[in-house]
């Protein structure tokens, strides 16, 4: 009786442990970061000057991106995608010329 009251007691603790702060995106959530993020590395890739090259944050493989995300926690997912488009905005603004 004791083994089973700390199964019940504990296992929930543990699952919600597990499963809680490392909670990834959804599918569907993951496929628009992932469209998105070829997105943004196609439009990086057409301004004069911009691109420097394909690396892990900026390449046109969607479902490396997807795959990714599918991992990662939504602070990093949100994060990545913020990075990517203050970068494309600096980018604009340099191309233009301000």
């Amino acid at each position: 009786m004791r083994k089973s009251f700390w199964i019940v007691v504990a296992g929930p603790v543990v699952l919600a442990t597990l499963t809680g702060a490392a909670r990834a995106e959804s599918p569907g959530a993951c496929a628009a970061y992932a469209a998105l993020s070829v997105q943004q590395y196609y439009t990086n890739k057409s301004i004069p000057g911009c691109f420097k090259g394909d690396d892990g944050e900026w390449h046109a493989d969607y479902n490396r991106h997807y795959g990714w995300c599918l991992t990662a926690d939504s602070g990093a997912i949100a994060d990545q995608s913020n990075d990517r488009a203050g970068k494309l905005q600096g980018c604009m603004q340099r191309a233009a010329g301000h």
